[in-house]
C-alpha cells in the first residue's frame, strides 16, 4: 500500500494480484474441474477528517476499486469489477476503525457483455494488530 497526503486528505493506494481457481459449471451444475487466472487490483480511497476528539477521529472516505482478469481462461470478461464507494470512518483509537459505506458495484458476467450494477451498504471492522 502506498499513502500520501495533501492537506488534510490521506490518500491510500493499494495494488493486489489474485491466483483464483474457479470450479467450471456444465448445465448449471458444477463438475469437478477447475480453472486458473489471476486477478488484478487498483484501489485508491481518500479520507478527509471532519470531527477530532481525543484519539476519535471521525472522517469522510470516497474510493473506487477496479478489478481485472488474466490468464488463458479468460475470453470474454477481462473486466471484472468496479467499485465505487463513499461512507464514514469512525477511528475510535490507532488500532480500531469501523467503516459504513455505500457501495455501487459494476460485475461483468461470463458472456462478457452483461454487467450487473449492485447497490449494497457495507460495514467493515478495521483492526490493526502490532506484532
Amino acid at each position: 500500500m502506498i499513502n500520501d497526503v495533501v492537506g488534510k486528505i490521506k490518500i491510500a493506494h493499494r495494488f493486489r494480484d489474485e491466483q483464483r481457481f474457479n470450479q467450471k459449471v456444465s448445465g448449471n451444475k458444477p463438475i469437478d474441474d477447475y480453472s486458473f487466472n489471476w486477478r488484478f487490483r487498483y484501489r485508491i480511497e481518500a479520507t478527509y477528517p471532519i470531527l477530532k476528539s481525543g484519539d476519535r477521529v471521525i472522517s469522510i472516505l470516497a474510493g473506487n476499486e477496479i478489478l481485472i482478469n488474466a490468464g488463458n481462461s479468460i475470453r470474454y470478461n477481462y473486466f471484472d469489477q468496479n467499485r465505487l464507494y463513499g461512507g464514514f470512518n469512525f477511528e475510535q483509537n490507532k488500532r480500531l476503525t469501523y467503516q459504513i459505506e455505500f457501495m455501487h458495484m459494476w460485475q461483468q458476467q461470463a458472456n462478457g457483455i452483461t454487467l450487473d450494477k449492485i447497490s449494497i451498504i457495507r460495514f467493515n471492522i478495521l483492526h490493526k494488530i502490532n506484532l
